[in-house]
Order: C-alpha cells, then structure tokens, then sequence
C-alpha cells in the first residue's frame, strides 16, 4: 500500500507545487501526505481521516520522501497531546 501511495504522490507533484504557488501571500503548507505504518495495518478496522488542516507541518511539497518522513516521525500521534475543551473548563 505504501508503495502504491508514494507512485501516486509523486504522480501530483506538480500539481502540488501549482497550487501552492498559486498563493504566494498565503501561508500554505504541503498536503499531508499520508504512510501507514505496521500498527495501522495490524487494526481489525482501519481508519483514515482525510482533510485535516496541518496548521504548517510542512512545507516539502516537491520532496515526496521528507513529507512521508515527517508523518511517519509523527508516529500517528503516539507522544501528541493536545487540550481538550473538557480539561480547559476543569482548570477554572
């Protein structure tokens, strides 16, 4: 599958650049691209969620290897934390 993602990613690498420099005022970031790695595959039931902003993960829109580099550093979020509204409210 991963090797069949990377085929089709650098199929769109111009088209990555050409909307990306289409916007030259914007602070557009690359598409995340995506590589699954053993524990997606190991899951009875995979999901993929598609279309989530990367608020400026990366910036390696002609570099295929560096952008599938830096969502497997990510490791599907292993070590990510982010606030939920709950704990916010619970502070105060």
């Amino acid at each position: 599958m991963n090797e069949e993602l990377k085929n089709i990613y650098e199929s769109k690498v111009e088209d990555f650049t050409r909307i990306v420099e289409s916007f030259p005022d914007d602070d557009v970031a690359g598409p995340l691209l995506i590589k699954p790695n053993d524990l997606y595959f190991r899951q009875s039931k995979r999901l993929m969620i598609i279309g989530q902003q990367t608020n400026g993960w990366s910036y390696y829109y002609k570099d295929i290897e560096k952008q599938l580099r830096n969502y497997e550093e990510f490791n599907l979020g292993e070590e990510y934390y982010v606030f939920t509204i709950l704990e916010c409210y619970s502070k105060t």
